[in-house]
């Protein structure tokens, strides 16, 4: 392991390297030095060389941008809804464990059915500090870290400092870019032809015979696996001495997780019942969880190069119909192209944006993809039957 000191931008570079093992980004932000360690190296699979879409000219210009941005602020888009978001994580919170605590007090097979909406509240709860994560819950930033500790650390065991730079910088950054955007790395899963090509002879079999079939249950193995990167990202930061407030807050919010969820649960009803309904519970967060996730941008264009970095929103984010209620589980990520573009703005403006958003996408020639759940359920699903065999788009030839 390389023991040099990185200056400042090298820490941050180095951050990220050490939280998505990413060269191409590594080295579009800095001088980084590396970090070699076989576990890592297995749950974080390097990505290959692709070229970042460019931030020069662009067919979007900034100011057409500035201009949308002026607009959604008149209209009050950009107000933090501190209490709303307090009250609806609260309630979420409230309502899954209403159904999870019997379970654990009957301790009786019959009674794990409630799992299921228990899971999806709890699910709901999390958006809220995924959304928080984006500084868009409230609208003071001790306020959002709070709801960030307490939504991704104490009730999913997923640390900030494993999330922010994976999410908000790589993902939100360059959707759909292979070799940059992590949240293309689905395990086993390929969705383009390079990966596809790198893959062992019984991968490329898996590609073409079964991931179409197998995707969806291997969403329900999300959480333990981002559980698992997250503690390897903290043992990561500790080992190369970056130890810092963020750092200690991730490892007290992961104790008390599995304080909570583990350790307090098993001396009433013993280890392994407890173990048993953390993780299913758990597989039901996470298959809520990669459902919506998955509906934003899967089946949209794998992207190369694109004019400029609003074009590649457009073209890589879905809007997905809801009712009311919907939405109100989906936490703003129905609404994805508004996330997109305003990861700042609350859920609860995105409305209020959508009419503004898409004016602004057609005056450049662009069309927002927009289905119902149905329609966009229906073309993941489909997706995955040849996603191995597509390759990025050069958006600039659009």
């Amino acid at each position: 392991m390389a023991s040099r000191r990185p200056s400042m931008l090298g820490s941050y570079a180095f951050l990220l390297d050490v939280a998505c093992e990413n060269p191409v980004f590594v080295q579009a932000i800095g001088r980084t030095w590396g970090l070699e360690h076989p576990l890592s190296q297995r749950l974080f699979p390097p990505a290959r060389d692709a070229p970042v879409p460019p931030r020069g000219p662009s067919m979007i210009a900034a100011k057409s941008y500035r201009d949308l941005h002026h607009k959604l602020t008149r209209i009050g888009c950009f107000e933090a809804p501190t209490a709303r978001s307090w009250a609806k994580f609260l309630l979420s919170l409230g309502l899954a464990l209403l159904f999870t605590l019997p379970v654990y007090v009957a301790a009786s097979w019959w009674s794990l059915l409630l799992l299921l909406p228990g899971g999806l509240f709890l699910s709901t709860a999390i958006l809220i500090g995924h959304e928080a994560a984006h500084g868009a819950a409230c609208e003071k930033g001790w306020q959002n870290d709070l709801l960030v500790f307490l939504g991704f650390g104490v009730i999913s065991g997923v640390g900030a400092t494993f999330w922010k730079p994976k999410h908000n910088v790589l993902h939100h950054q360059n959707p759909n870019v292979p070799g940059v955007d992590r949240d293309l790395l689905l395990g086993p899963v390929s969705v383009d032809a390079a990966r596809h090509r790198e893959a062992s002879a019984g991968g490329k079999w898996f590609h073409r015979n079964l991931q179409a079939a197998l995707v969806w249950p291997l969403t329900l193995f999300l959480a333990p696996l981002m559980r698992v990167r997250s503690l390897i990202v903290l043992g990561q930061n500790l080992w190369g001495g970056r130890v810092d407030r963020a750092w200690m807050r991730d490892v007290v919010a992961l104790s008390l997780h599995y304080a909570l969820w583990l350790v307090i649960p098993s001396l009433g009803v013993g280890w392994a019942w407890a173990l048993l309904l953390y993780l299913l519970l758990f597989a039901v967060v996470g298959g809520v969880l990669s459902f919506i996730f998955l509906l934003g941008h899967t089946g949209l264009p794998l992207v190369s190069q694109a004019d400029d970095p609003w074009t590649l929103q457009i073209l890589t984010s879905r809007t997905v119909r809801l009712s009311r209620v919907g939405r109100w589980f989906w936490v703003g990520l129905d609404q994805q192209l508004a996330h997109h573009l305003f990861p700042k703005m609350s859920h609860v403006h995105a409305p209020r944006a959508d009419g503004p958003i898409h004016d602004f996408c057609r005056e450049h020639g662009l069309e927002p993809v927009e289905q119902t759940l149905g329609e966009a359920s229906w073309n993941v699903a489909r997706h995955f039957l040849t996603s191995w065999r597509d390759t990025p788009i050069d958006a600039r030839t659009l």
